[in-house]
């Protein structure tokens, strides 16, 4: 196909490039916007291969049973008017299962004494719930606390835990492709958008170096034409990096955008000479 000439061409082709100021703008963000198409629709696919089945799995009915049976059989906690009520002696301890949690116990629940950072920490727990505030620690060791005057009234027990999961499991299969198209759409609003606005700042840039360098009749809508091509090799490096878990930063991209800028804009004059 025609577009995928087109990437190849736009990663390294000096030809091409210099065919493209002879072309109209249009041409190009015509390009611009099926290079964009075809990004957004291999993210939400790698999205999708590695979100879904971790959803499925965390909903099956093993996971289910698994994680239910960490909250006590016994426990009912009772959020009402913005405080907490239990039907347990307290303070009350759910010891911690495994060392990442860092502390010796996972949740701890003592409604009785009123609240202190140095009464959370002498109950080395990762979350603490008092009458009147939900404490936890997040990475990093900061910690938040939440007041239970803003959550809604709720009732907690392992029952009710399983109620939920039981009415909201079912409606997963319709959930999920809805949840794959808006991700396609977010993606591809999001990063045409920030191209965009990317493909302005590298264009800027690249001016004022013809600038600097007192290149004559420098072309700033030239540049910005060839720019929606040079986007390319940071798309697929985004890819790549997506693949991998690693974030794309800016500084890397505009990097990128202008070595294949440079090594394809071999006759500097000819291509941003103003027709």
């Amino acid at each position: 196909m025609k577009i995928f000439n087109d990437i190849k061409s736009s990663v390294y082709n000096p030809s091409y490039y210099k065919d493209i100021k002879n072309e109209e703008i249009k041409h190009s963000f015509s390009y611009f916007i099926k290079l964009k198409l075809i990004e957004s629709f291999i993210l939400t696919v790698i999205f999708s291969v590695i979100v879904i089945p971790g959803i499925f799995l965390i909903t099956s009915k093993t996971s289910v049973e698994k994680m239910t049976s960490l909250f006590p059989e016994a426990l009912t906690i009772q959020i009402k008017d913005g405080q907490a009520y239990t039907n347990v002696s307290e303070p009350y301890y759910i010891v911690a299962t495994n060392d990442s949690v860092g502390h010796k116990n996972a949740f701890t629940i003592d409604t009785k004494t009123p609240f202190s950072i140095e009464t959370f920490k002498n109950n080395d727990t990762q979350v603490l719930l008092t009458k009147d505030y939900l404490v936890f620690e997040k990475n990093g060791g900061q910690i938040t606390i939440e007041e239970l005057r803003k959550m809604p009234n709720m009732e907690l027990s392992r029952v009710k835990i399983n109620e939920w999961i039981s009415i909201a499991v079912p409606y997963l299969k319709f959930v999920l492709p809805v949840l794959v198209v808006l991700y396609f759409f977010a993606i591809l609003l999001m990063n045409t958008l920030g191209s965009l606005l990317f493909i302005l700042m590298a264009t800027f840039i690249i001016w004022c170096v013809m600038k600097i360098r007192k290149s004559e009749f420098v072309n700033f809508k030239q540049i910005y034409k060839l720019g929606l091509h040079c986007i390319t090799s940071v798309v697929i490096l985004n890819i790549l990096l997506f693949v991998l878990g690693i974030d794309m930063i800016w500084p890397l991209s505009l990097f990128v955008f202008l070595i294949t800028f440079f090594l394809n804009v071999k006759e500097e004059k000819e291509i941003v000479v103003l027709n």
